[in-house]
């Protein structure tokens, strides 16, 4: 089962509730049906920073790696767009991204792109700007927009794609043989070292 497939059962899960409280109460009940965690696992590496409760996450690989064709990193407007663009390619993709917002400054307050000529405007980059446009029901591509309008499109448009994304985290380790990525190391970016 891929981390898409995962995911999509989770949300099928928790969207027969309504109310939060309700998914909280599951999500308890859920917590209930586990083994109680060992002693020496409840420890400050797995716990699990800014909970009100103590809870601590324990995870394990089970397979012995995941192996992707493109790997980006820098979840920026071109980041977005070349993680698409592969993935529209048939390429495995993993966009991972040190903070918890994707498009970069496009999505987080230059709403206005500063451009020449129109038309020297294509491909994908061209496909987002139209997406902007049908939001505010204009035809054209639209060049003036709002930042969380932005980055509702990038995650739109990796919904669309199907890659794996990773968020809060950064490279820490890159293990090459020659010019080939053998592996990568991550790093929580919120808490480092954890």
């Amino acid at each position: 089962m891929t981390i898409e497939e995962v995911q999509q059962e989770i949300i099928e899960e928790f969207s027969v509730y309504e109310d939060w409280m309700d998914k909280y109460s599951y999500l308890i009940e859920l917590g209930n049906e586990l083994e109680d965690l060992p002693p020496k696992e409840k420890n400050d590496q797995n716990l699990i920073k800014g909970c009100q409760s103590r809870v601590w996450l324990v995870a394990e690989k089970k397979d012995d790696k995941i192996e992707y064709d493109v790997c980006v990193y820098g979840g920026t407007s071109a980041g977005v767009i070349a993680a698409y663009k592969a993935s529209n390619m048939g390429k495995k993709v993993l966009l991972i991204e040190p903070s918890k917002h994707l498009g970069g400054m496009t999505a987080s307050g230059l709403g206005m792109t500063d451009i020449g000529d129109k038309n020297a405007i294509c491909g994908v980059t061209l496909d987002f700007y139209k997406r902007i446009a049908r939001h505010y029901g204009e035809d054209d591509k639209k060049l003036r927009f709002e930042p969380h309008v932005a980055e509702n499109i990038f995650n739109e448009m990796v919904n669309e794609a199907g890659f794996d994304t990773i968020l809060y985290h950064r490279v820490i380790e890159v293990n090459k043989e020659g010019k080939t990525i053998r592996s990568i190391v991550l790093e929580n970016a919120l808490y480092p070292g954890t």
